[in-house]
């Protein structure tokens, strides 16, 4: 263990019971991941619930199933958009290097944009490095097969997946109200020009952030473009499935370094979902905004997507290399933290496994490898993930998450699991150490981990937030 666990985050005012109160939540959070988690039954009926959520909305992108090399299945988006024939909805998404080689067949089966005659259409905030390609007459599994037999031959093309929370969706283990006073906000007042300043940017691409609070945390962060809906879709007095989980992964950071220059960015909608295509594009965005203005970015991601032959999804590998080629242009730095996943194997998750990011899996209250979290050889570093406390958006539970459905106050504080909240900690701890010590995010990553104890397929081990 290195030797920097308490120098992060805010006093702790809980006493004994108001922790074993916390411990006995933390202990139903992780009962509920493990019971689900390989369970086929509670998959496909809470699939079929989240894809009934958004049956009604044209605005929401949906889902199909398509089968997986390990027997099971992933997510695939499937879009309504022009080029797409009525019930032939989805895309692939193909490297325009690759494009020319496999003209003629992809022609045959129609998968052309009829609008302007030509196959696919690039992709312009990815330079046009990517193409995507309409269904033409493929519904999305035999558009996957199609993927599958290319990449069979070399060819650098798959599925729009989708890039949800958690294992499916982060509502599996869903947050408890904390015991205990909250954490009080450090900071004397909210010094935006200092923060805009900063030689870092902390950039968190997630379902946004709920900043209507008058306590302090988040209030800085809020922007109206970029506010957490709490209760879009259905509209039914309940908090959606992923509601608060921006603001749960903001609030991470801003304990650890509360005077950072914080960018969120909302892409993921409230039942915590998006297409690959849509955080490639949105990752390249924050990335040039950042370099632009002269500043080191550490980018957040809490979300990823295990794919059919766990190939590296397309969109997501050339946002990472645009990101590295205009980073080292601008002579500055880029560090990507990812969330290893909740899968409980070691099957790689994107985007932590790219070589690249930094990938997170979790650790138990205990200080041990959970059980639950993804892991593997590509996994960097673990940290504390059960029972992570944060900063959560008032409103009613679903139902559909938890039979206690617990009603949350304003300037709420909660408990959540999940290495969603893993990630955000070792986000908070780059920053945090580079802006204190004056150094690259790249310099304060190896200081961070310099003398961590290695765990088998988690990484390096390192204790950032307390715990409980």
């Amino acid at each position: 263990m290195q030797n920097r666990p308490r120098e992060y985050g805010q006093p702790d005012q809980r006493t004994d019971t108001d922790r074993l109160e916390d411990l006995r939540s933390v202990q139903r959070q992780v009962m509920s991941i493990l019971t689900t988690r390989d369970d086929p039954a509670f998959e496909e009926r809470f699939i079929a619930r989240v894809r009934e959520r958004r049956a009604h909305r044209d605005d929401r992108t949906r889902f199909e199933l398509i089968p997986d090399r390990h027997g099971g299945n992933t997510l695939a988006a499937v879009t309504h958009r022009r080029g797409s024939q009525p019930g032939r909805p989805g895309e692939l998404l193909i490297r325009a290097d690759d494009l020319r080689d496999v003209h003629g067949l992809l022609a045959l089966y129609e998968l052309v944009d009829p609008p302007n005659d030509q196959l696919g259409e690039p992709v312009d905030e990815l330079d046009k490095k990517v193409v995507r390609l309409p269904a033409g007459r493929l519904d999305p599994i035999e558009l996957a097969d199609l993927a599958t037999n290319l990449r069979r031959q070399g060819v650098r093309i798959s599925a729009n997946y989708m890039t949800p929370m958690g294992g499916r969706v982060k509502s599996v283990g869903s947050p408890e109200l904390t015991a205990g006073a909250a954490p009080a906000w450090p900071m004397a007042e909210n010094d935006q020009e200092k923060k805009e300043s900063s030689p870092v940017r902390v950039v968190i691409i997630d379902t946004g952030v709920y900043g209507v609070r008058d306590d302090g945390w988040l209030v800085a962060l809020d922007t109206e473009n970029n506010r957490e809906d709490l209760d879009d879709f259905p509209q039914d007095r309940f908090l959606d499935l992923a509601a608060g989980h921006g603001s749960f992964c903001a609030g991470i950071v801003q304990q650890i370094v509360p005077d950072a220059n914080i960018v969120v960015s909302k892409k993921l909608d409230s039942d915590g979902f998006a297409h690959e295509l849509r955080v490639a594009r949105e990752l390249v965005g924050q990335v040039r905004e950042g370099l632009k203005a002269g500043q080191h970015v550490i980018v957040n991601l809490s979300f990823g997507t295990e794919t059919a032959d766990d190939e590296r999804p397309v969109a997501l590998s050339v946002a990472l290399e645009i990101i590295d080629e205009e980073s080292r242009k601008a002579e500055l730095e880029t560090v990507v933290v990812a969330a290893a996943g909740n899968f409980g194997h070691d099957r790689p998750c994107y985007p932590a496994a790219f070589p690249t990011v930094t990938a997170v899996a979790a650790l138990t209250q205990g200080i041990l490898p959970a059980e639950w979290s993804s892991r593997g050889a590509w996994v960097d570093v673990s940290t504390i993930g059960e029972g992570v406390r944060s900063t959560f958006v008032p409103g009613t539970e679903s139902p559909v998450t938890d039979y206690r459905f617990e009603e949350f106050p304003q300037n709420a504080w909660a408990l959540w699991s999940g290495t969603s909240f893993a990630a955000p900690q070792v986000t908070g701890a780059i920053a945090r150490i580079a802006i204190d010590e004056g150094v690259t995010p790249t310099e304060a990553k190896r200081i961070l981990l310099k003398d961590a104890k290695e765990i088998p397929l988690y990484g390096k081990q390192v204790e950032i937030l307390p715990p409980i």
